[in-house]
């Protein structure tokens, strides 16, 4: 896993990093070594931390996709994911609210087309 060297990366310690998560020092260094494994939440939450897919930071996988989003291109599957993520944290009034903007996106988009 590339969280170690995506830490060091952003200048944190163990403590510091593991803080931003409400984790322990030894919870944060277990997963860099191996000997314990993050649940999925847990490395969605690490993996939008620094930005990067969960492909990334699980095998350091570097895919089309993934160059896209380091040279700072918003691909589908960037977005649904930032999507996703975000949402989790909305009303389902506010999701609705967005769902009614996409629509309206949409049209005026379709109307642009047709003029």
């Amino acid at each position: 896993m590339k969280l170690r060297e995506l830490r060091k990366k952003a200048g944190l310690t163990l403590k510091a990093f593991g803080n931003e998560f409400g984790l322990s020092e030894s919870a944060i260094s277990q997963y860099e070594t191996g000997k314990r494994s993050a649940d999925f939440e847990t490395l969605l939450k690490f993996a939008e931390f620094f930005n990067c897919t969960l492909d990334y930071l699980v095998r350091g996988d570097i895919n089309a996709e993934t160059e896209k989003a380091a040279k700072g291109e918003t691909t589908f599957d960037d977005f649904t994911y930032a999507m996703h993520t975000k949402s989790t944290r909305l009303t389902d009034k506010n999701k609705n609210i967005l769902l009614n903007l996409a629509d309206q996106f949409i049209e005026d988009i379709e109307g642009d087309e047709e003029q």
